[in-house]
């Protein structure tokens, strides 16, 4: 199974083709709010440097958030018309689970992002990966209170620095990979961003319309 993975839901932007659990390329850098300028060019250039064509793709994963708002909408958008023109099914990829997947050897993982003025998107997950606190928009001192609650080795992955043992946000493709191909992928036109802060939702947004 070949995939092409997009992730443009915070500050970097990283596009890859993985197959058979093998990076073929991969294209990942620090954006900032410019990922509609690169990220058509960039993935232009994956398809280029490994002699694929776009339809030799068996399956998308695109990381929908939570994240940046402009970020989740041009990832989302971008996987969107690619699925549909491609006609390919597209696995949609938690960001802090993501997170989570890059680390190992830990009892649980706590993951955030900042969501600015003392709150952050927040989840946290076992040595194996699942749930324990399901993905929220909360205060960082109500994300600090669950972690407490925690007994055993737990590591903190953030944007923000929340001391010595924390650990910043980054992506192990092959791993992402080996976890998310045994997700049922989902048609175009159910892709969509994941808000957890519903003052960011305009339910008029043409990305909720499906048919």
């Amino acid at each position: 199974m070949r995939y092409l993975i997009i992730d443009t839901a915070n500050e970097k932007l990283t596009v890859a083709i993985v197959a058979a659990n093998k990076i073929l390329a991969v294209k990942s850098y620090f954006a900032a709010r410019a990922h509609s300028h690169y990220i058509l060019k960039e993935l232009a250039d994956l398809f280029n440097e490994t002699g694929l064509e776009p339809k030799e793709i068996d399956e998308l994963m695109v990381v929908n958030g939570p994240g940046s708002w402009t970020g989740m909408r041009i990832g989302v958008t971008v996987g969107r018309v690619y699925g549909w023109a491609l006609n390919k099914k597209i696995i949609p990829v938690s960001s802090l689970h993501a997170a989570a997947l890059a680390y190992s050897n830990y009892d649980y993982y706590a993951v955030c992002l900042d969501a600015r003025r003392d709150y952050v998107y927040g989840a946290i997950y076992n040595h194996e990966y699942q749930i324990v606190k399901k993905e929220s928009y909360l205060l960082l001192k109500s994300f600090s209170k669950e972690i407490n609650k925690l007994q055993g080795e737990v590591l903190i992955i953030s944007d923000l620095k929340l001391g010595k043992e924390s650990k910043p946000f980054k992506l192990d493709l092959e791993t992402l990979v080996k976890y998310y191909q045994k997700q049922e992928g989902i048609t175009s036109d159910k892709l969509l961003p994941k808000y957890l802060k519903e003052m960011e939702i305009s339910r008029n947004d043409s990305l909720y319309q499906t048919k």
